[in-house]
């Protein structure tokens, strides 16, 4: 049954990002051969990939929170287990499988693994799916020392903070595409604006936002609109990280999800795919990959089938890895990391 302690709504925002995140990478089942290949990617991507803004402002909703006299070593405990832990566990067996299972790999030593690994961790993992971990737990980091800054920030500046946000995305997004190096440097880089505005849409705003659900879909059809119509004239650097378009677009959709998930009637399969998409998303690539691989190709406009098909697959495929991985290795891992815990600090975590 559905946990009475969990938000449904924001279940519901997090099974359509994890959908989306599957779904913009699934993209690869499209042929790019096809003459309206192109048109159909980046419509698609400027839709899908909203879903990395959408987690960080999730994440920046939940973590840029003050939270007085709480112990600084406890919440950076809870981090490590919650989000470092699992994060470390998926990258050893995406190498492990990458160096030994794949036909036609490397394989090696013990002491090989334990080197590419370690590297991996720390570099070279970096350019695949687990940048957003990487970039996330900086933030996170932070987050205790930021949540006393977003708490007391007046009307003013926080209108400031996101016009500032807005404006410095938009100058860095022109430049790019005018073949410019962008060299004014500010905190709104690499979605840490997306991470902020976390804190900026309280639960105040959104019911102020939501109240019209069809508002919010027609605001948001036409921001897709915009946020798609640059790309195809050829503006594409920095069209799904640092684009204005692109922001407004991932603030609508997320006002959006919210409405919807405020209206809907629970669902306990929503709730399940919530509550294991961060390892749905550590491990869908690599169950993505072995698809693209064994599966047969589809040529033409049929495509989009395929592109449907293997998202769906990759989706439910990755929930059922991730319920496995989740339920045992991940749950031993933060059952060791506890006892460790209690025994330095003589406390439990709560």
């Amino acid at each position: 049954m559905i946990s009475q302690k969990r938000i449904y709504k924001y279940d519901f925002l997090r099974t359509i990002a994890i959908a989306m995140v599957v779904g913009v990478h699934c993209l690869a089942f499209t042929d790019n051969g096809w003459a309206h290949d192109d048109q159909y990617y980046v419509v698609m991507s400027s839709l899908l990939f909203t879903a990395n803004s959408l987690f960080f402002i999730m994440s920046g909703k939940f973590n840029l929170k003050e939270k007085p006299g709480y112990p600084l070593h406890k919440l950076y405990f809870k981090k490590v287990r919650n989000i470092l832990l699992p994060a470390l566990l998926y990258m050893f067996i995406d190498i492990a499988f990458t160096l030994y299972i794949i036909p036609g790999t490397e394989g090696g030593s013990v002491l090989h693994l334990f080197k590419t690994y370690v590297i991996g961790a720390v570099d070279t993992l970096s350019g695949t799916v687990y940048w957003f971990v990487m970039l996330l737990f900086g933030f996170l980091l932070a987050s205790p020392f930021l949540a006393h800054i977003f708490s007391h920030l007046s009307e003013a500046e926080t209108k400031a903070f996101a016009i500032l946000g807005m404006l410095w995305c938009a100058f860095s997004y022109v430049c790019k595409n005018l073949g410019l190096e962008f060299g004014w440097s500010y905190v709104f880089t690499n979605f840490f604006f997306a991470f902020c505005m976390g804190a900026i849409l309280t639960e105040e705003r959104v019911a102020t936002f939501s109240k019209s659900t069809i508002r919010l879909v027609i605001a948001s059809l036409v921001s897709w609109f915009f946020a798609a119509l640059l790309p195809l004239a050829g503006w594409t650097a920095g069209a799904y990280d640092t684009s204005p378009l692109y922001y407004l677009l991932s603030f609508f959709v997320y006002l959006l999800l919210l409405s919807i998930g405020e209206k809907a009637k629970p669902n306990d399969l929503v709730s399940l795919i919530a509550k294991h998409s961060y390892g749905i998303y550590l491990v869908h690539l690599l169950l993505m990959s072995i698809f693209l691989t064994y599966l047969p190709r589809v040529y033409g406009a049929p495509s989009i089938l395929m592109h449907i098909a293997g998202t769906v697959l990759t989706l439910f495929s990755a929930l059922l890895v991730a319920i496995v991985i989740d339920k045992t290795l991940v749950k031993w891992l933060q059952a060791i990391a506890d006892v460790i815990f209690n025994k330095v600090t003589k406390e439990t975590v709560k």
